[in-house]
């Protein structure tokens, strides 16, 4: 049995730990790192660990490529904890925590879209409707 237990370590099915990214980007202005969006998912979090798996040959893994666009010019790979994939960092154009704009980046569509003109005139009508009864029931009990 001790046989068994030396050949099937419990330990071995545990899943390895991954390491961080000690070169992670921060936002100069308050200091938190920057967030970053999964290529595959779209998962965002600024606590990516480092692929098991990096591009051999580099000299540094933190380098970016002067001719690939900023927004994944790392030649570094991440692991998504969602989708398991590895992927180049993409990160926000915009710092989460305090909102400094980086000029660079993912850029996320903001603001609400105008009303159709059918809600509007439907709301016109509902008003103009309402606004009627209300003279209707006021001059009958006056």
């Amino acid at each position: 049995m001790q046989f068994m237990e030396t050949l099937f370590d419990a330990d071995d099915d545990a899943p390895e730990e991954l390491e961080a990214w000690a070169d992670w980007p921060r936002c100069p202005d308050c200091g938190k790192r920057r967030q970053a969006r999964c290529a595959i998912c779209g998962f965002a979090s600024d606590d990516f660990p480092l692929a098991e798996y990096q591009e051999l040959g580099l000299q540094s893994i933190t380098t970016r490529d002067a001719d690939d666009d900023a927004e994944s010019s790392y030649r570094v790979l991440l692991m998504c904890p969602v989708c398991e994939e590895a992927f180049r960092p993409r990160f926000y154009a915009r710092c989460a925590a305090c909102g400094f704009e980086f000029g660079e980046g993912v850029r996320i569509a903001g603001g609400a879209e105008p009303l159709p003109p059918r809600v509007i005139w439907l709301t016109a009508g509902l008003a103009a409707g309402l606004l009627a009864l209300l003279a209707y029931f006021w001059a009958i009990l006056r």
